[in-house]
């Protein structure tokens, strides 16, 4: 059945649920895109931010928790059985506390993840395919809409990165994945409910986007964008498979040697310095923290403490200020080691294994979240966005995970409502 007529497959139909599904969605989506409490931690205090992201992740998870414990409650606990493995990822997490260079900072960090994957969880259980993408889709679009309304207001870096826009969030990179993820999201709503109006809205979050100057979330949207129309297009019978497997080689077989052909002038090419932002000065001292604790990592949220001794040996020795490590892959080896990344990595190959199963099904929505894993996955590259207990990107990942079990479950007929 298609996309947008297909009934919520999430339990037994509760209409005002489904109703008001995407607009929860929305909400959460809102409120755990990091732009709300950045811009006012960035225009009235810090320390508030912080405490604002303490109470709306428990006071959402309370709130979420109860509904779904409400309206469905078999499944919200059969999502959390299914999604076992993201589920010991947040408890490694808690466990690390025990082996952590900043044990209270672990512990408060490791709690606010449990109760970050409790609300995607939640959502998980009670909302569609079609009410998570379109509340997403409408979320992003809110809050790039109230960044343009900011820019009088810090809206445009005048440090840094002087002239890039940020909207309502602390730098441009974090406004890039927020755009980024926002336009993929339009694109999916827009050719799944075959409404253009969500064909504008990406039109309008890449523009944003190229004033971002964010260049990684850039390339990498667009090419997320080309997975969902590539993945659409093979799905329609044999020929087009073929011809579009082998045109997808081929393009990237060109870009690949092109891009190894121009060497540093690739970077420049795209608008970025030879050392990535000072990315690659950072990492050869991240690698030798991570081979001095390969197993374990030195605790959630605990390498980058402000004043700790492992952030200020990275500063001296790569003579650059850094708050991640920017690398998604480094940073969950900083805070877990083999053992706690192992988690993570398994659950989201999972998932993606689960999503491709449903490329060539009559009701495969949960394929359209094979877009977000490339744009995840790759930007990850240059980016600490996954793992987190806060920002887009974690926040998606903690919903579009165990959705992904789920339905795969059900479509293996392994849950009845």
């Amino acid at each position: 059945m298609p996309y947008y007529q297909a009934r919520p497959e999430t339990g037994p139909r509760v209409p005002d649920l489904e109703r008001a599904a995407p607009f929860i969605a929305m909400v959460c989506f809102v409120l755990f895109s990091q732009g709300l409490e950045s811009f006012i931690g960035r225009e009235i205090s810090m320390t508030l931010m912080g405490r604002m992201t303490l109470v709306m992740t428990f006071a959402t998870s309370f709130v979420m928790c109860a509904m779904a414990l409400r309206f469905r409650p078999r499944v919200f606990l059969f999502t959390l059985w299914v999604n076992l493995p993201f589920q010991l990822y947040s408890l490694i997490a808690l466990a690390s506390t025990a082996w952590s260079t900043s044990p209270s900072n672990t512990l408060k960090s490791s709690i606010l993840l449990i109760a970050f994957h409790l609300i995607g969880t939640s959502m998980a259980s009670m909302c569609s395919w079609r009410a998570i993408w379109k509340g997403l889709a409408m979320a992003i679009l809110l809050l790039a809409f109230l960044s343009v309304l900011v820019i009088p207001f810090g809206g445009i870096m005048d440090h840094t990165h002087p002239g890039a826009f940020r909207g309502l969030w602390l730098e441009k990179n974090a406004t890039g994945e927020a755009f980024a993820v926002g336009a993929i999201a339009c694109t999916i709503v827009g050719v799944a409910d075959r409404n253009p109006l969500f064909g504008i809205g990406t039109l309008f979050l890449i523009g944003l986007l190229l004033l971002t100057g964010s260049a990684g979330a850039l390339a990498t949207s667009v090419l997320a964008i080309c997975a969902f129309f590539f993945v659409e297009a093979i799905r329609r019978g044999p020929v087009r498979f073929f011809l579009g497997s082998w045109f997808a080689i081929i393009v990237i077989g060109a870009v690949v040697a092109l891009l190894i052909g121009m060497g540093l002038n690739a970077a420049e090419l795209l608008g970025r310095e030879t050392n990535l932002t000072g990315r690659t000065q950072i990492w050869p001292t991240i690698v030798e923290f991570i081979q001095n604790r390969p197993m374990l990592g030195y605790g959630f949220q605990a390498f980058w403490v402000e004043g700790s001794a492992t952030k200020t040996q990275v500063m001296h020795d790569a003579n650059f200020e850094a708050f991640n490590a920017h690398n998604a892959y480094l940073e969950m080896m900083l805070a877990f080691g083999m053992f706690g990344s192992f988690f993570l990595w398994a659950s989201i190959l999972r998932a993606i294994l689960q999503a491709s199963s449903a490329v060539f099904g009559s009701n495969g929505a949960r394929r359209y979240v094979l877009a977000f894993f490339v744009f995840a996955l790759i930007l990850s590259l240059t980016e600490s966005m996954l793992g987190d207990a806060a920002g887009v990107t974690a926040f998606v990942l903690g919903v579009m995970v165990p959705k992904t079990a789920l339905g795969f479950a059900q479509a293996k007929g392994r849950f009845r409502h």
